[in-house]
């Protein structure tokens, strides 16, 4: 067992380096990674992709003590989770997985969201919280659910009226994907004249990739909402590591759905 084992002879679903049978731009998940960061668009989705995850990530880390002192640490730990899903999405997303992809981007606006809904509701009972939290964990028919949660928080002043309709929006895009063949092999290959392809291929797609960097900012800037939200209403002052990430993840955010490399990060390698 081994790195040879990503080129597997055997089994085509292991050979993660593999080249299709049939599609040139379809094979294994390194493969495909390799071709997207071949590419100048790709690679400046790469980047900026990184940019919003990076930002995001000295957010978190930034506010660790801040929450521990105030004791909102339920909050922290769903957003410490919720950062994991984006990489995922992002890993995803480049290894040729798109409807994957966004499936994990809204896990990880769930994920948030449910942290914030939690750490509101111990608040006003520890109690009921922890009610809540094992039905939504079990999964029983009597659990909260997701809309109704971020509702309630909605008009209990938790979040505002902006971050609501922007999470209601984004989640019910992103819902999309998860009872859908859309974006999948199967509808690609039905609709096609490409032949038969195997279930297990990855594809690469520069404009599917682009629409998956679209959802993923938005994603990144929800929660970045809903974070700052969360710190007016618990009163938590803001870290400076913490305040510098948000400052220059709005900046990117606010620089629109550019396909170039941002220019936040001195990189010589996109300058060549």
């Amino acid at each position: 067992m081994g790195p040879a084992c990503l080129g597997c002879p055997f089994m085509p679903s292991l050979n993660l380096l593999r080249y299709d049978e049939i599609r040139k731009r379809a094979g294994g998940e390194l493969r495909i990674l390799f071709s997207y960061l071949d590419t100048d668009e790709g690679t400046a989705i790469y980047h900026n992709a990184g940019l919003f995850l990076g930002n995001l990530e000295d957010s978190v880390i930034g506010l660790i003590d801040a929450l521990v002192e105030k004791k909102i640490a339920v909050l922290h730990g769903f957003f410490w989770a919720s950062i994991g899903d984006l990489k995922a999405s992002l890993l995803l997303a480049f290894t040729g997985h798109s409807r994957q992809a966004k499936v994990s981007l809204r896990t990880a606006l769930e994920l948030f969201f449910w942290g914030l809904y939690f750490q509101y509701k111990k608040e006003v009972s520890r109690e009921k919280a922890e009610e809540l939290f094992e039905k939504w964990l079990e999964g029983t028919r009597d659990r909260p659910r997701f809309m109704s949660s971020i509702e309630e928080l909605k008009n209990k002043g938790v979040i505002t009226e902006n971050t609501y309709s922007e999470v209601k929006d984004l989640y019910s895009e992103l819902s999309k994907y998860i009872h859908a063949f859309l974006g999948s092999e199967f509808e690609r290959v039905a609709l096609g004249e490409e032949g038969p392809a195997r279930p297990s291929s990855a594809n690469m797609s520069l404009e599917e990739l682009y629409d998956w960097y679209l959802a993923f900012g938005r994603t990144c800037y929800a929660i970045i909402q809903g974070l700052l939200d969360a710190i007016k209403y618990f009163s938590v002052k803001i870290p400076e590591r913490t305040l510098k990430g948000i400052l220059l993840l709005a900046k990117i955010y606010e620089k629109g759905p550019i396909k170039e490399p941002l220019d936040f990060v001195d990189c010589p390698f996109l300058k060549n």
